[in-house]
């Protein structure tokens, strides 16, 4: 039994693990082994985003410890987003994966709900990320992925990524999206190639400019727990550290803060989305709160760049939602641009 968990546990991280698109859906098919994530209930909430309850002791269980808790949902779907870029007529189209499926949301066994769908706020930091066009060179950690838009836009324009959760099964979600909009990119090349053969003119040829994509790898990451940060030391690469509606519960709002003053402390330039959850729960002076402690505390100053944004999405039926960004420790060459 233990070695098949482990065979299970192993087959279910690698990128073996397969979504299979069914009528704009995908739906869950290994082994019968299902996804953790938490209730919606104001007891959990505070785990969540960064996301989940922390492990005893600050160790992060191992995935085969999970897999008997788990349960998985009936369907995802599949949601296509389209970003202008600087140059016109020449969008960036995303993939994203979400969890669609009522019950599965209402399940006392789930332990993270909220990674399992998108926050304004991601998009506000992706037409960021966007506008600043190709980001090679950069290499960017996103702290509570879930279903990783941004890791994803970050790597479509050629950053090094590394998206990071808690939860294993939002970090799937990810890797769905990533594998689909990789397929979404090389068949628009396919398209051009065949226009080009087929003899149309250069006029009529469809020219977006496709930046080289970087890559996007995946992290297990307790922000409660105390490994630090894993932010690449191996090359000369700027340093972006990049987290998203994060700020809905107090104690959740003071890890991320604790976070991003390593960060920065660390050379990153640290960027933070937030709804406007954040203001109405509280959770967002708290953040502030703990950074001026901190800063106080060791001396040491970041100057902060707060930006606001009003998010709409034919994708996702929202015809006008307000996020907030702050920029920590902004390289000074961007901070007009900002």
């Amino acid at each position: 039994e233990l070695l098949m968990l482990m065979t299970t546990s192993l087959f279910y991280s690698s990128d073996a693990f397969v979504f299979t698109p069914i009528n704009h859906r995908h739906t869950f098919t290994i082994f019968d082994v299902g996804i953790l994530y938490a209730k919606n209930t104001k007891k959990n909430k505070k785990r969540v985003g960064g996301r989940g309850k922390p492990k005893k002791d600050g160790v992060v269980e191992e995935d085969v410890v999970k897999i008997d808790k788990m349960r998985e949902p009936s369907n995802v779907r599949k949601i296509s987003h389209i970003i202008d870029r600087p140059e016109p007529n020449n969008p960036l189209h995303v993939c994203t994966v979400e969890v669609d499926d009522v019950d599965w949301w209402e399940d006392p066994n789930n332990d993270n709900p909220f990674g399992g769908k998108l926050w304004p706020s991601s998009i506000a930091i992706s037409n960021f990320l966007v506008s600043m066009g190709n980001l090679e060179g950069y290499d960017i950690l996103e702290l509570g992925c879930g279903v990783g838009l941004v890791s994803i836009v970050a790597g479509e324009i050629g950053a090094r990524v590394v998206a990071s959760d808690i939860s294993f099964t939002v970090l799937q979600l990810c890797k769905a999206g990533w594998r689909d909009t990789q397929n979404l990119r090389h068949g628009q090349l396919l398209k051009q190639q065949k226009d080009a053969q087929n003899g149309k003119k250069r006029d009529e040829l469809d020219e977006t400019i496709v930046v080289k994509p970087g890559s996007l790898n995946t992290f297990i990451l307790d922000l409660f727990s105390e490994v630090p940060l894993p932010i690449s030391t191996s090359s000369s690469n700027k340093k972006v550290v990049i987290a998203a509606s994060m700020m809905y519960d107090p104690d959740l709002a003071a890890i991320l803060a604790r976070r991003a003053f390593e960060a920065c402390a660390r050379g990153a330039w640290v960027i933070i989305g937030d709804d406007d959850t954040g203001e109405r729960e509280g959770g967002r002076q708290f953040f502030i709160s703990e950074m001026d402690r901190l800063e106080s505390d060791k001396g040491i100053y970041f100057e902060r760049n707060w930006t606001s944004s009003v998010i709409k999405s034919k994708a996702l039926n929202w015809s006008e939602k307000q996020a907030k960004v702050l920029h920590l420790n902004m390289p000074q060459d961007l901070v007009a641009v900002c």
